[in-house]
């Protein structure tokens, strides 16, 4: 059975087999399915990874790799319900407070959509990682948990007054915290159901509202462009907020625009020439918050079995969403993610 690094490096591998590879993710290109590139951001991660569970289910892999300067990437490690379930105790041998959350996402009952890392690799060195847990639609029960041992006993009541004064149609997604960083703010990523973002097609000024209606008061032209990009396209529009410690909603909004997850095939429809995908990304380009870069996504796209051993091994790389995040109305950044997979057959 190969470990979960063994699998990152065949991912890895197929991801960099292409030239066009380097100006994505600052990468050397691959000979060796098996043999990880020879590159600072694969180290980092690899080294990660090995600081994580070695879960018999490879967790979910998301390379969030940004749109201008240096090429690089960060790396988050999603972990279900039911892949902790079968660790033991003794195997989750993290340190405070990450081997606690970890024990207790895997003593939940099914619920939320994975316990996942953060880790900005794109540093050059390896820092205790965020944490994050994907509640996707599918409520967890004691949500309160998590707070309290990642953040803190006052995080949890931060969380649920904001949660209570979100506009109809908005879901929670995900949430999250750092907890390495004294006094760390909260993250909270929301998704805009069709009707409501419908609405906001429309009238751009009910967003506005809605936006002020839970406490986010910096709604400046460039938001409203970047808004109106992703709801002219066929994505879900989401939209992320940090939860300063004194109960107010910071200055910094991400909004993204979420792709329709499905076959490799499709992803590269999506970016090929005349795309929904390719569109959208031309829309960031001219504004000024993207290169060229994501052309190279098509190459890193794909859905692949190879033989391993005595079997197969299956796996994936698909584009999933791109996240735009604004300070006090100004372009901040933007990113892409690419969600990778891998299981033995």
């Amino acid at each position: 059975m190969l470990t979960n690094v063994e699998m990152f490096d065949a991912l890895y591998a197929l991801m960099t087999n292409d030239i066009r590879s380097e100006a994505l993710l600052g990468a050397s290109v691959g000979k060796d399915a098996h043999a990880c590139p020879a590159s600072a951001g694969a180290s980092l991660a690899r080294e990660a990874i090995l600081r994580a569970p070695n879960t018999q289910q490879m967790p979910v892999l998301w390379f969030e790799i940004p749109l201008l300067g240096e090429a690089r990437f960060d790396l988050h490690m999603a972990y279900s319900h039911w892949a902790l379930r079968d660790l033991k105790n003794e195997e989750i041998d993290l340190r405070s407070p990450y081997g606690e959350l970890f024990r207790w996402y895997a003593h939940e009952e099914p619920g939320g959509n994975g316990l996942a890392l953060a880790f900005d690799i794109s540093r050059g060195r390896l820092n205790d990682p965020a944490v994050h847990v994907n509640i996707n639609g599918s409520p967890l029960r004691d949500i309160k948990r998590f707070f309290d041992i990642a953040a803190g006993e006052d995080a949890y009541g931060l969380y649920r007054e904001f949660s209570d004064s979100l506009p109809a149609g908005w879901e929670i997604w995900y949430t999250g915290v750092h907890p390495g960083r004294l006094g760390a703010h909260l993250r909270v990523d929301c998704f805009i159901d069709r009707k409501t973002a419908a609405r906001y097609e429309e009238n751009y000024s009910l967003l506005v509202d809605d936006l002020c209606a839970c406490g986010f008061y910096t709604a400046g032209s460039l938001l409203q462009d970047c808004v109106r990009s992703i709801l002219e396209s066929p994505f879900g529009l989401e939209l992320q907020f940090d939860l300063m410690r004194d109960g107010s909603v910071g200055s910094t909004i991400g909004v993204s625009a979420a792709f329709p997850f499905g076959s490799a095939t499709h992803a590269r429809e999506l970016f090929e020439e005349g795309g929904d995908g390719a569109a959208y990304m031309r829309t960031l380009e001219d504004m000024g918050l993207a290169d060229d870069r994501w052309r190279c996504v098509l190459p890193a796209t794909f859905s692949k079995v190879i033989p391993q051993g005595e079997g197969h091994l299956a796996l994936y790389c698909v584009p999933t969403f791109v996240k735009l995040r604004m300070r006090d109305g100004d372009p901040f950044d933007a990113k892409l993610y690419v969600q990778t997979g891998a299981a033995e057959l």
